[in-house]
């Protein structure tokens, strides 16, 4: 190899290594702003919660997701199970159907 193509061959290298770093910095950066989102939305959702009168330990949330349940607000409940516990649709609907289902 000639010294212009090991030339080549180094800058080439530097430049993919200096493009991995700033995109590398843009991901964490994008990052730190979505954890932060994440703590707004859900110091929001308690907020929500506390006004509608969710309590937050198990038992009491169970009950009020029966509540909602009972006032015909499945909508509701599943989007608030999900919110509160972090699970996927699939998730929140089969627990919610399970809460439905005659004991």
């Amino acid at each position: 190899m000639s010294t212009t193509t090991v030339a080549i061959l180094l800058v080439v290298s530097w430049l993919f290594i200096f493009v991995g770093l700033f995109v590398h910095d843009r991901m964490n950066r994008r990052l730190v702003t979505l954890q932060v989102t994440e703590q707004y939305l859900l110091r929001a959702v308690m907020a929500i919660a506390d006004k509608q009168g969710i309590s937050m330990d198990n038992d009491a949330f169970t009950q009020d997701l029966l509540r909602l349940l009972g006032e015909g607000k499945t909508y509701e409940a599943l989007a608030v199970y999900r919110t509160v516990k972090g699970v996927s649709y699939h998730e929140a609907k089969a627990y919610i159907d399970s809460l439905r289902a005659p004991k």
